[in-house]
């Protein structure tokens, strides 16, 4: 990551469940041109895939707000029926 955008973890990494698995998030602050942006990064293992959101705003407790929308969220379970 280039040394100007002054990249700065605001929490460190943490457990949450989401839908009943297990995923992982960060808060991070940066500035670029000036401007300060704020960033969590939410993450998962699921089914032998990475699944992610990045949610990214000007305004930090907008961006928290938004990232709790992710608990919303569910997962279909794998079906044992040939496709």
């Amino acid at each position: 990551m280039p040394a100007e955008l002054h990249v700065v973890v605001l929490r460190e990494t943490y457990p949450l469940k989401i839908a009943s698995q297990d995923f992982f998030r960060a808060d991070f602050q940066k500035t670029d041109e000036g401007k300060t942006v704020y960033q969590s990064f939410i993450a998962t293992r699921l089914r032998g895939s990475l699944v992610s959101w990045t949610f990214t705003g000007l305004n930090d407790k907008e961006v928290g707000e938004i990232a709790a929308s992710v608990n919303t969220v569910a997962f279909t379970p794998i079906s044992t029926k040939a496709r």
